[in-house]
């Protein structure tokens, strides 16, 4: 029985080598549907986020934040290690009350051979 183990061991090891994988070489897409670019959003209101990453193999962890611009405060709305091709995001985020205040969306992506991708989005509070 203990021979039988020892060799099926072996041999399922190379059932997944490195030599059989996929090599990847593009990082993951990621798509910021809202806010928009340099938009203007009710202060004190809800902000509406959409963001999709998508990987053309597995992703490996991503993570999507919220940056305020003159105190450098950050929000982590998500944060995720994960396996899937494709992930989206949708949430509404209460903006505070402060009028005119500047911030910045930043949504980073990697896959398991390292490929990273960074999209980052301006919007600000309405005056």
């Amino acid at each position: 029985m203990y021979r039988i183990l020892a060799l099926a061991i072996p041999l399922l090891s190379l059932a997944c080598s490195k030599q059989d994988a996929q090599i990847d070489q593009e990082p993951p897409s990621i798509t910021i549907q809202s806010p928009l670019e340099m938009g203007t959003y009710p202060a004190g209101e809800a902000l509406p986020i959409e963001v999709t990453i998508r990987e053309n193999l597995e992703l490996h962890t991503y993570s999507i934040q919220l940056l305020h611009a003159a105190s450098q405060s950050t929000f982590t709305l998500e944060q995720q290690h994960t396996h899937v091709q494709e992930v989206r995001f949708e949430q509404d985020f209460p903006l505070p009350p402060a009028k005119g205040a500047t911030y910045e969306l930043v949504v980073q992506a990697d896959d398991h051979e390292g490929n990273l991708q960074e999209v980052r989005r301006t919007f600000r509070s309405a005056p």
